[in-house]
């Protein structure tokens, strides 16, 4: 007999023999083992006494064996799946090969001579690669409740990493550490992912911390062509500065200011504060034509100040008016008579720091109407 597979049936060994010598055959026929069997012919005929054997070769079925395939990570390269195993049995796989997530791949073995139709399978193990999330930048106000820093980051990141600052000391808390403006500094948080298999990722938040802005000074040049305010800080941080309340610059200099009371205005994202100020000077000319308009020439400014003191003179020197910057002003009379139309010079003098101060300058007297 030929041999077979085992779990391939076997053909009934015949009961009749060629000599026409009938019996049976033991054992039982087993289609899962190598065996013997005998021949036992029937008593009453005349036969050799040795029993007649056949041997039926029973081939175990062959499973394809393939090496072991370790775990991934999420987008790592995989190679393609054999497609002959290591003890030489050919066949395809299904599905296709995925680095993205854990999948069972089936084998279907190739027709062959004992080879098993059960198939084989394959499980490759793809893990997860740490998310810590997206870096960002953070700008909180130093009254500012405290922050869950994990709950500031972008990107879906995983929990359980570890915080550290900017001194490589790991916070308390895990990954819900928090952050107190009011009681911490600013600085860059760094949020770590270790992994088993795929490494660690680390993000990190960028954190500044607001606090209210404080004039140090403020800078006025008056009595010029061009006044000038310019606002001194007692840090360097960026501010957004006003003369208006209403139009804000990055710039802490203010140029060709007009003379007046301004209120100068500094803030940054959390906080605003403010500061009066002057803008001193005296007017360019006047008109006293008692339109209502214009009709006066005063310095504008000192008027708090009680020893300031404002003396008009003419071209040739002679002393027209002397009055403090808190009265009405010149009127443009002389020993009520009118005054020309023409230059006319002015001498302030007020006190700074104890220190007596002086400022001269010229202005002009029109009259639109004959005198």
């Amino acid at each position: 007999r030929a041999p077979i597979c085992a779990g391939e049936t076997i053909l009934s060994l015949s009961t009749i023999s060629k000599e026409g010598i009938t019996g049976t055959w033991s054992p039982a026929l087993d289609n899962t083992l190598t065996k013997t069997y005998t021949f036992m012919p029937f008593s009453g005929q005349c036969v050799n006494a040795v029993n007649t054997t056949i041997k039926i070769i029973v081939n175990e079925l062959i499973s394809p064996v393939f090496d072991v395939i370790e775990p991934i990570c999420f987008g790592e390269k995989l190679e393609k799946l054999p497609l002959v195993s290591t003890n030489n049995i050919s066949g395809t796989w299904t599905p296709e090969i995925d680095n993205t997530q854990t999948t069972t791949y089936t084998f279907t073995p190739d027709d062959g001579p004992c080879v098993t139709e059960i198939k084989t399978t394959i499980s490759i193990q793809v893990f997860p690669v740490p998310n810590a999330g997206l870096s960002t930048e953070l700008v909180v106000c130093i009254t500012s409740s405290k922050l869950i820093l994990f709950e500031e980051l972008e990107g879906s990141p995983d929990v359980g990493g570890l915080w550290t600052n900017e001194l490589g000391e790991t916070l308390d808390g895990g990954h819900l550490a928090t952050f107190n403006p009011l009681k911490e500094k600013g600085g860059a948080f760094v949020y770590t992912i270790t992994t088993t298999h795929c490494g660690a990722m680390s993000t990190r938040i960028l954190i500044s911390v607001l606090e209210k802005p404080i004039i140090k000074s403020i800078h006025v040049v008056d009595f010029s062509n061009d006044n000038v305010i310019t606002i001194h800080m007692e840090d360097s941080e960026s501010y957004q500065y006003s003369i208006d309340g209403f139009n804000y610059q990055s710039e802490n200099i203010f140029n060709n200011v007009v003379i007046g009371d301004y209120t100068v205005y500094v803030k940054n994202d959390c906080f605003e504060v403010e500061k009066e100020v002057q803008v001193c000077g005296a007017p360019k000319f006047f008109t006293p034509n008692n339109d209502g308009e214009n009709d006066t020439w005063q310095v504008v400014c000192f008027e708090n100040d009680p020893t300031a003191r404002v003396t008009i003179f003419d071209r040739f020197g002679k002393v027209l008016k002397v009055f403090k910057p808190s009265a009405r002003g010149w009127d443009g009379t002389y020993i009520g008579e009118l005054s020309p139309s023409t230059d006319y010079w002015f001498v302030l003098e007020y006190t700074k720091n104890d220190v007596r101060m002086r400022k001269r300058g010229h202005f002009s007297l029109i009259r639109r109407f004959l005198e």
